[in-house]
């Protein structure tokens, strides 16, 4: 091996330098560039305001298990309808979080293959429909609002983007250029893509429709070899496959055969509705939740813009129908219609499938139109504009000055969508928005490095949390607290089942996070002496979490403060250690039972097992009134924890009066099999009885 001389590796460099400063003093090169500048921008900027909500951060708690275990999952996610995904998301988010555990590796990774996305789909534009129609293909996926939301988070629909254009691109290299290799990477990208979500069935019928209908023009080696990488990129899931015995192809058969079934009943019109929103930017305001109506009114031209690239993009699918049809009734003339045969496959197939199907679809399902919808929407401004110049010269001199209204009142139009989506972040970092965008990733940062702060001062390990939700596998602030707050802090989540309890500071100190009202707990705590040690709140001045710190009281103290004391024993490991409730109630009456337990000696098994507390109101050997549930998940038990659990009861208003018994006690949820009550070492039961209640009188 010759090793070449400086002089010549200088010359090599310098020539690919003048090289590259010939093609930026192109016209062409620098509005690529400019268009692609602005994807950058837009996707890039305040990536602490990205949506982080479970399905984020659990996708994040999967690429660290590769990251820090080294463990290759064989399955991804859960699916909205039941099987697993398959694990391409979950690879993915490891390269990102090689470099740390930040979300925002994450989100500039995403953002940064959506801004290629937004680069190839020019290019492809540019070669196949012109420079004018490739510049506005550009601009509308650069700009569009909700392509930028959903181009930065940990979402599965949001690595569709950069793998379609690789797909159509693929398919437009094989097709229209006779390129042997688009085979190859068509099968590749989508196979990708369905290594991701399963949102992209319908593109497997538009190629399998591209290969019969273009079949004299298939490199058969080639789609060969892109199905030999495919399954090589496939192979742990198929693994998966083959150890479930398929389970999970005939349970995803079966459903969505479930969910098709009623298409007899006539088609339904919402898929094309979410795909005019995509490609339009309308509905953004929907991300403001509760606040929809103020942040659609923060939006000001953004909606009107997005009124009329709606219609663009509705005129797009009849166009592209057209214009392939007269391509083929031209073909002999050397017009191939496969570039417009096949932007008009990628659209109308999956349209005309998900209005047939009854199932439930969502809105995310619509962004595999994407790019093609988008470069349809540039051809049909094109073939506008076109047809104003041509106009101009047939003597109709008005044409050339609507023309350069048309431009002007375009950029304004594509500006104002990219104002919609600064607006829009200005917006979610200052208003709760609650039920659409949810709190962006910044504000969960700041309440973790409040914990992690108070944590340090109060000289704890744990942190209790009274919020929203205790399951960190589909709930997100559970989700999101558990993957910020990892590895380094223990989490607790109280309040399952929508039941309000509380653990008290028996001999370590309570560190509370709330993050909800909750007026009974911050008076218990109140009274525990606990103080308020830290806010996060947002610049409207609502106070979005809190941290309450209660010093630590012996186990003594915390008896004493315990009304009807006692000591009954659950072979679960749950203590009764005592409780409150009135005396006398009135029929129809809404009372408040609390109940103190301790957890000691838990079985190692019990923990596996989901549980529940009953209280019945018994007249004799009738149930006259019960209510159930356990405030605390089994994933938090620990010995030494002394649990507080509030009951809302509501009396029949028919009750009779008289004198009623409470009892309660504890079963397993999956068998319905109550706890046993043990009496040194003995089962004496499977009810604790908190004694007579008079109703009425």
């Amino acid at each position: 091996m010759t090793v070449p001389e400086p002089s010549a590796v200088w010359a090599w460099l310098g020539a690919r330098w003048r090289g590259l400063a010939v093609a930026m003093a192109h016209p062409e090169t620098r509005v690529m560039w400019g268009i692609v500048l602005l994807a950058a921008v837009l996707r890039l900027s305040s990536l602490d305001l990205v949506e982080f909500k479970a399905d984020e951060a659990n996708h994040l708690v999967r690429g660290l298990e590769i990251v820090e275990y080294g463990r290759l999952p064989l399955v991804g996610g859960p699916s909205s309808y039941g099987p697993a995904k398959p694990p391409m998301m979950t690879y993915l988010m490891a390269l990102p979080l090689a470099f740390g555990r930040d979300p925002r590796y994450a989100a500039a990774f995403i953002a940064l293959l959506n801004v290629a996305a937004v680069a190839g789909t020019y290019l492809i534009a540019r070669r196949y429909y012109g420079l004018r129609a490739a510049l506005f293909t550009g601009i509308l996926f650069a700009a569009n609002p909700w392509a930028v939301v959903l181009s930065r988070k940990a979402f599965t629909a949001d690595l569709l983007a950069p793998m379609a254009v690789p797909l159509f691109g693929g398919l437009m290299a094989a097709v229209v250029d006779r390129r042997s290799w688009g085979w190859a990477l068509s099968v590749v990208a989508l196979a990708a893509m369905l290594l991701t979500t399963y949102s992209p069935l319908p593109l497997a019928l538009v190629l399998a429709v591209v290969v019969v209908a273009y079949h004299r023009r298939v490199r058969w080696s080639y789609l060969l070899l892109g199905a030999l990488l495919a399954i090589v990129l496939a192979s742990p899931y198929l693994h998966y496959l083959n150890l479930t015995r398929l389970n999970d192809v005939r349970e995803g058969v079966r459903q969505a055969l479930d969910g098709g079934r009623g298409a007899a009943r006539g088609a339904s019109l919402l898929p094309l509705e979410f795909a005019m929103r995509l490609h339009s930017g309308g509905g953004i305001e929907a991300l403001g939740g509760g606040a929809s109506a103020d942040l659609a009114a923060h939006l000001g031209l953004t909606r009107y813009s997005a009124r009329l690239f709606g219609v663009v993009f509705l005129v797009s699918l009849p166009l592209l129908l057209a214009l392939a049809l007269r391509a083929w009734a031209r073909w002999r003339e050397g017009q191939d219609p496969a570039v417009y045969v096949l932007p008009a496959l990628w659209l109308w197939l999956p349209l005309v499938l998900l209005a047939l199907w009854r199932g439930d679809v969502a809105q995310h399902y619509l962004v595999i139109l994407w790019p093609v919808g988008f470069i349809a929407m540039g051809l049909v401004i094109d073939r506008l504009l076109a047809a104003l110049q041509s106009s101009s010269g047939r003597g109709w001199p008005l044409a050339l000055s609507l023309s350069g209204v048309a431009w002007v009142l375009l950029i304004v139009l594509v500006l104002a969508q990219a104002y919609g989506v600064t607006m829009l972040y200005r917006y979610v970092a200052s208003h709760d928005t609650t039920g659409g965008y949810g709190a962006p990733l910044r504000t969960w940062q700041r309440t973790a490095d409040m914990v992690r702060r108070e944590l340090r001062a109060a000289d704890a390990d744990q942190v209790w949390v009274i919020g929203n939700g205790v399951d960190p596998g589909f709930e997100t602030e559970p989700a999101v607290l558990r993957y910020l707050l990892a590895p380094d802090v223990r989490v607790a989540f109280l309040g399952q089942g929508g039941h309000e309890a509380l653990l008290l500071p028996a001999e370590r100190p309570g560190l509370y996070l709330i993050t909800r009202p909750a007026g009974r707990v911050v008076q218990e705590l109140t009274n525990l002496g606990a103080e308020v040690r830290g806010l996060v709140t947002l610049p409207d001045e609502r106070t979005a979490a809190q941290v309450m710190v209660a010093p630590q009281q012996s186990a003594a103290e915390v008896l004493s403060r315990i009304p009807n004391r006692g000591l009954w024993k659950l072979d679960t490991g749950m203590h009764l250690l005592g409780f409150e409730w009135p005396l006398s109630a009135q029929p129809g009456e809404r009372v408040t039972l609390a109940t103190y337990w301790a957890l000691l000696d838990v079985p190692p098994d019990v923990r596996a097992h989901q549980h529940s507390l009953f209280n019945h109101l018994m007249a004799g050997e009738r149930r006259v009134a019960q209510i159930d549930g356990l405030g605390l998940p089994e994933r938090s038990w620990q010995d030494g924890l002394v649990l507080l659990q509030w009951f809302e009861m509501d009396l029949p208003p028919d009750l009779e009066p008289g004198e009623y018994t409470l009892l309660t006690g504890m079963y397993a949820l999956d068998d319905m099999t109550r706890s046993r009550v043990l009496s040194g070492g003995e089962a004496v039961g499977d009810t604790v009885p908190l004694g007579p209640v008079r109703v009425g009188g």
